[in-house]
Order: C-alpha cells, then sequence, then structure tokens
C-alpha cells in the first residue's frame, strides 16, 4: 500500500510514479493499493494505474444531520457530566437543531447554502460544528461563504480558543494579526507544495518573526508548539507537517498576495492545485473583482474560463453587480467547444468535452467524477442544452434523452439500479461486446458504424462508471427531457 501520492514533492511525482507502475507490472499477482486526493492523482503519470478506482463519498443531508446530532450529544455527555441524561438530550437537540437549519437554509437566488456544500466534507463539518458551538447563544449565524468562515474559524482558532484556556501565543493580538500574518507568510512560501520539514518550518517562522520587528529572542518554537498544540492548524503527519486543510493553506495564500498586492502571482500559478483554489477565495476577499475574473474568461484555455465560472459562482450576489455581462458571456460560450466538436464530428473530443462541462456545472472539478447527489440536482437547462447539441448534430442517433429511451426499452426503471439490466442496455448500445465490457479506447467514436445510443459515455480515467444512466434517466424524468 502506498498511503497519500497526492503528498509526494511535484519533482519526484513522475519518477515515484513509473516505479509504482513498475512493481503493478512486474507484480500482477498482488494487491496494491494507492491512497490520493482526487487533484493529487492526476500527477500520476505511469501508463500502469489501478485497474479500480474507489473515491470516498460526501455526506449526504442525513449524514451531515447524523453527525450533527451526534456530536452534540457527545459533548454534552462530556461538558456537562451533573445534567440528568434528559436535559442532556435536550439540550444537544436545541443546539443540533439550530446549526441544521442555517446549513440547509436556502441562499437569496433559492439555492442550497454555499455552507451546506462545505459541509459535505466531514473535515470542513467538524470545523463548521466547533465554530457553531463557540458561537451559540450570541445569535450571530454562521457565515455563507468560505472565507468569512475561515476568517472566523481562524479567529477561533488563534485568538478566542487561546485567551479562554488562558495560554499565551507569544506573537501579539493587534490590528495587524501577527499571528495570522506569518501562516499568510508561510503558505505563501510553501506555494503548491502541501508539507514542511520541522527545521524549515521553525527556520521560516524565525525569519518571518523577525521580519515583524520582534526580538532575536522571541521564540519560533514555542510559536509554532502553539499552533500546532493549541491552534491546530498546524499538524503533524509523520516527518512532516502541514496545514490542517489544504484549502486553509489556499486562503492564507490568498490573503497574503492581497496584502503584498501581487495579483500576478495568481495569474502565474493558477493551474496548480492550491492555487486555483487560491484564485477562487482571492476573487471574493476583493471589493471589485470584475478585472481579476474577466482575465481569466478571455484567455482561450477551457480550464481558465472555468476558474473564472468557480470565481463567479462564488461571490456573493452584491459583488456580482457589474459582472452581469459575464453571465450572458457564459451561457452563449459555455458550449461553443462542445457545439463545435459536434458539427466537425469530432465525436470522441465532444464526449470528453461533455464530461468536463458536467464536472463544471455541477461543481464537481475537484473529484473528477459526478455522483449520485450531483447527477439528481444537476441543472436542468444546462443538461437540456447539453442534450439537445448531441441529438441534433447526431441526427437523433447520439444523446442522454436517446439512451433514456434505450435504458427504458430494456426495463429500466429510474432510480433503481438493476444490473442485469444494464448489462442488456451496454449490449444495445455496444459498450459491450460478446459478453466483455470495452475500455473507453476501445468504443466506436465513428457516427455511421456505432450502434444506436452508443454515445455520450460517462467516462473518467479508468473508463465509465457503469450505474450513472440509472440517476441520469431518473434527472431526464424530473427535467422532461425526451427524444423527440
Amino acid at each position: 500500500m502506498f498511503d497519500g501520492f497526492d503528498e509526494v514533492k511535484p519533482e519526484y511525482a513522475e519518477k515515484v510514479s513509473q516505479w509504482i507502475g513498475k512493481q503493478w507490472h512486474d507484480f500482477r499477482q498482488n494487491y496494491f493499493i494507492l491512497t490520493s486526493r482526487p487533484k493529487g492523482y492526476q500527477a500520476f503519470s505511469s501508463e500502469h494505474k489501478p485497474r479500480q478506482k474507489v473515491f470516498i463519498n460526501e455526506f449526504t443531508d442525513k449524514n451531515i444531520q447524523d453527525f450533527v446530532y451526534k456530536w452534540y450529544f457527545w459533548q454534552e455527555q462530556e461538558t456537562r457530566v451533573s445534567r440528568s441524561l434528559k436535559a442532556k438530550q435536550e439540550a444537544a437537540d436545541n443546539k443540533a437543531k439550530n446549526l441544521i437549519n442555517q446549513l440547509f437554509a436556502l441562499d437569496d437566488s433559492g439555492e442550497s447554502s454555499t455552507l451546506l456544500a462545505l459541509a459535505r466534507n466531514p473535515l470542513n463539518l467538524n470545523m463548521i460544528v466547533q465554530l457553531h458551538r463557540a458561537n451559540f447563544g450570541s445569535g450571530q449565524k454562521l457565515p455563507q461563504q468560505r472565507v468569512d468562515l475561515f476568517r472566523r474559524i481562524f479567529d477561533l482558532q488563534l485568538i478566542t480558543r487561546p485567551q479562554a484556556r488562558g495560554i499565551d501565543m507569544i506573537l501579539d493580538n493587534n490590528e495587524e494579526n501577527h499571528r495570522q500574518r506569518v501562516l499568510q507568510q508561510l503558505a505563501l512560501k510553501m506555494g503548491n507544495t502541501t508539507t514542511i520539514e520541522y527545521s524549515e518550518l521553525l527556520s521560516s517562522t524565525q525569519n518571518f518573526i523577525q521580519e515583524l520587528g520582534y526580538p532575536e529572542s522571541t521564540s519560533a518554537k514555542d510559536f509554532v508548539e502553539r499552533l500546532i498544540h493549541v491552534s491546530e492548524l498546524i499538524l503533524k503527519k509523520d516527518e512532516y507537517y502541514e496545514f490542517a486543510h489544504n484549502l486553509f493553506q489556499s486562503y492564507l495564500i490568498a490573503l497574503e498576495v492581497k496584502r503584498l498586492k501581487q495579483e500576478n502571482l495568481l495569474k502565474e500559478n493558477w493551474e496548480q492545485n492550491l492555487w486555483y483554489e487560491a484564485c477562487i477565495m482571492y476573487a471574493t476577499l476583493l471589493t471589485n473583482p470584475t478585472d481579476f475574473i474577466v482575465y481569466f474568461y478571455n484567455q482561450s484555455n477551457p480550464k481558465a474560463q472555468g476558474l473564472a465560472e468557480r470565481c463567479y459562482r462564488e461571490l456573493p450576489v452584491k459583488k456580482r453587480r457589474g459582472l452581469e455581462f459575464l453571465e450572458q458571456k457564459r451561457q452563449t460560450s459555455l458550449f461553443t467547444q462542445l457545439e463545435t466538436y459536434l458539427k466537425n464530428g469530432q465525436w470522441r473530443e465532444a464526449d470528453e468535452e461533455t464530461m468536463r462541462l458536467m464536472l463544471l456545472i455541477a461543481k464537481r472539478e475537484d473529484e473528477g467524477w459526478l455522483d449520485e447527489e450531483s447527477i439528481n440536482n444537476f441543472p436542468c437547462e444546462e443538461l437540456r442544452t447539453i442534450d439537445k447539441l448531441w441529438v441534433d448534430n447526431s441526427g437523433g442517433k447520439f444523446g442522454f434523452s436517446v439512451q433514456k429511451k434505450v435504458w427504458l426499452d430494456c426495463g429500466g426503471v429510474p432510480g433503481e439500479y438493476d444490473y442485469d439490466v444494464y448489462k442488456k442496455f451496454a449490449d444495445e448500445v455496444g459498450w459491450r461486446r460478446s459478453g466483455n465490457w470495452l475500455s473507453y479506447d476501445e468504443l466506436t467514436f465513428l457516427l455511421k458504424s456505432s450502434k444506436h445510443a452508443h454515445l455520450p459515455l460517462k467516462k473518467d480515467e479508468e473508463g465509465f462508471v457503469r450505474w450513472y444512466i440509472t440517476f441520469l434517466a431518473q434527472r431526464l424524468v424530473t427535467c422532461n427531457i425526451s427524444q423527440i
């Protein structure tokens, strides 16, 4: 088992990839497991990749509610020893309901809140619950934007929590927020590297502290140890140290870039994982983010345009004023590349572009795949547009609605997974041959020689997820999208 491929330094990623791939190739009878964050796995360059990919699902609505109720009940059990069990349960339920109501409240546009999207990540939800508990009773609602949420978390961990425990954090708590400033400088120095050796962590922190005007006797070691054990914003992992969450590092990079007025750093490094997220948070920090977002919209690179889309979507409604034209531009340009591929008969390129678009629209670029929930909530208008482009340009041979009809004719029931039905469907559309599933490269990307409803396909790096049509068919039904 190789744990944490995403933590391999970028300069070593290719060599490590080749070494791992060679072991898999040379010892084929053995079982191998590689763990990595989805983004990190993209750097795996060996031609020998795992035969199967398994993802950790995000929390469902029920998972979130169960976690919140049980977390609060455990807290009451631990901190309210003298209370009766009934009193503890009532107190826990009261606090849990308050948080649940905030998480599941709709935003101004009638959509699920950004806070709920964050809460689907278990690590984020743990931080949200802790922040809610610290502020419960003050009547202060949790922020809906990531940058505001992270700001409150850093204030809690660097200021409020140490004060409550009577712990000296070494550096001053002043208007310039020296404690956080050091972390910002550290995050920027680390760049797209998520881990740092302890000796380098200490030496860098010592330099940052002295740059702030503190005497040489100020102990960087004491400050770092408090960051680790009190604030828990820096964690030890094996022999290295890292921020408690990669998004924290991106947030701190965005703050430091803004402080230094070095926006060019974001424009130069945006394609790297941590910097990509830093760009999104930086846009929300700006009073007027128009020029920054337009810069990426004007790039010919689809990934840059996708970043601009992410920046725009994360902005609070009031900051979108003046950017309305981008919404129009997005509607006209979002599907331009797909339409071009389809008109030119570039079916494979169109299939890959369809997947890229769907991940972008569903806000699943980081994960690289669509889960049941993201399909069930996929915007109807965008799904209808994608389907219509496929149907119109293939003369009614390809398209999601075409596939839905074939799947229903095979006995499929929207929302109900039946492997036998799926195999029958795959035989009908040409995804199987002689009872064997075809790899993505073995599929037919020609209009005349392919079977009816052969494309598009739910593709990822390893091929395609075989159950997706079950849930996609359900979404086509709810969106009233049918083959004409």
